[in-house]
């Protein structure tokens, strides 16, 4: 397929498009996040004004995963195991050395523990992407499905990926590559209404920009692609049945985790309204009108009329 045609129509953008709102729904039972856009009002039990109090004092479902997810530290954790890398002993160590500090201060290891898994519950449609620094030196980073325009998959494996920009990325893939001023500044513009792109494929890594009608290549910020593949794959390894769409390991229990966030929240409104006691006390005669209710003809501004207090 033409690049131009990916543009005018985007064939993975009702997938993609499904994918950011499971990654959100996701999001939100695993860091809390969005939380009050997820109670809704429930139709036939409750006012718009009680929905917003349960919004206000809703929990979130983010303890229960933790501790659901508990058990897979175990893999990170467990003694024993071997690991097997297959390169001369010459290079073995320089390599190992490489995996310890994949980034400043960040092994693989920890990188896998932390940003990878969590991307693997949240986000499964996302991407693990290689960059390079500006030393050439690569290192894994994860790309998010909303930030995804386009991706031709085999299988898990990328072949090509579209990554959506805003002008502030773009002109900063600029100022990295030294563009000439005239182009920085037409990216930059704010009533630029082109919108820009970073197309990854075998060949290539470069910027386009966008008019909605015709495709022009920075020309300045093409580069070579030195993997000679496209660098990324699909963070999850699970498919959902008669779909297009790769799933978390969470995906079974959404519907629960679902009916305890509303369990929840009814139930911090039931709790607080039991908490605290409205004042009360016996019912007298009203001092001012004697049980009338009436004074000098005219109800009683004590009691409102009804003889008691």
């Amino acid at each position: 397929m033409e690049l131009i045609d990916i543009f005018k129509n985007n064939p993975c953008s009702v997938v993609l498009a499904e994918a950011v709102k499971q990654s959100a729904r996701l999001n939100m039972h695993n860091t809390g996040k969005d939380l009050k856009s997820a109670i809704q009002q429930m139709d036939e039990f409750e006012t718009e004004s009680k929905k917003n109090i349960r919004q206000k004092y809703a929990r979130s479902n983010k303890d229960i995963m933790k501790r659901l997810h508990a058990p897979i530290d175990k893999v990170f954790y467990a003694k024993g195991g071997s690991q097997f890398i297959n390169l001369p002993d010459s290079q073995l160590k320089e390599f190992t050395s490489f995996l310890n500090e994949i980034r400043p201060s960040i092994s693989l290891f920890e990188m896998l523990r932390t940003l990878i898994l969590d991307a693997y519950h949240i986000d499964p449609n996302g991407l693990i992407f290689i960059e390079t620094d500006l030393n050439g030196k690569p290192y894994p980073t994860y790309k998010s499905s909303n930030d995804i325009f386009y991706y031709d998959l085999s299988g898990r494996k990328c072949n090509m990926v579209i990554f959506k920009l805003s002008q502030q990325q773009a002109s900063q893939y600029g100022l990295q590559q030294q563009i000439p001023q005239q182009v920085l500044d037409r990216m930059g513009n704010k009533s630029n209404k082109s919108k820009y792109y970073r197309v990854v494929d075998s060949v290539s890594d470069k910027i386009v920009e966008w008019n909605g009608r015709e495709l022009t290549e920075i020309t300045q910020l093409t580069l070579i692609n030195p993997f000679m593949q496209c660098p990324a794959f699909v963070v999850s390894d699970l498919y959902e049945f008669d779909s297009n769409l790769f799933i978390s390991p969470d995906y079974p229990i959404i519907e629960l985790a679902n009916s305890y966030l509303v369990q929840n929240s009814v139930f911090e409104i039931w709790k607080n309204l039991h908490m605290f006691p409205k004042h009360w006390t016996i019912q007298t005669i009203c001092p001012t009108c004697n049980e009338s209710g009436l004074v000098n003809g005219i109800e009683c501004s004590d009691c409102n009329g009804t003889g008691y207090k």
